[in-house]
């Protein structure tokens, strides 16, 4: 079930000189302004066989909160309250109440289990001074040969620019490396 997310937002220009909310304010307006944003065919009737209709939805967004929080929503209700004035009549502050609609479905969201959706069984290997692929090949998997198939695996260009100390993830089977390969 979508989720809804509701947030007040404060807008303050009162510590720049010569500037105003109203602008900020029409941004919020304007998440709620319907956009024609795909065409379907009709059936029929309306104009004709085959012909297109828009469709008029609010533009969706993505409600970003640093690393913590994000979904794709449009904005479902805004209420701004205008609060302080400068002499001149143009808005200094105002809140908004904000609600937000979740329009991607929970399945879409990446799962947050390492279990639960992961390739099986990859492995981090963090090479050693002077060690190689085709060493980490047959000690990972008994095939030197193996080393082209890590090095596309992990988009190594050039392995010979390989640190000691960097890092190289390897499948859980010889057959998941040969199918990426």
């Amino acid at each position: 079930m979508p989720g809804q997310l509701k947030i007040k937002l404060w807008l303050d220009a009162t510590e720049i000189p010569g500037r105003d909310v109203q602008g900020d304010a029409d941004k919020l307006l304007d998440l709620m302004k319907p956009t024609i944003t795909q065409s379907t065919r009709m059936g029929g009737g309306g104009k004709g066989k085959g012909g297109k209709a828009p469709h008029k939805r609010p533009p969706v967004i993505t409600f970003q909160w640093g690393a913590t929080l994000s979904f794709k929503c449009v904005l479902q209700s805004v209420t701004i309250q205008f609060t302080l004035f400068n002499p001149a009549g143009r808005p200094l502050r105002a809140t908004a109440d904000c609600m937000f609609q979740q329009i991607q479905s929970p399945d879409e969201f990446p799962m947050t289990n390492p279990t639960s959706g992961g390739r099986t069984g990859e492995t981090i290997v963090r090479l050693a001074p002077r060690e190689t692929l085709d060493g980490v090949a047959y000690r990972s998997f008994g095939r030197t040969d193996l080393w082209r198939a890590i090095a596309a695996f992990n988009g190594i260009d050039d392995p010979l620019r390989l640190q000691p100390g960097a890092e190289i993830l390897l499948p859980a089977s010889v057959d998941e490396l040969t199918e990426s390969a």
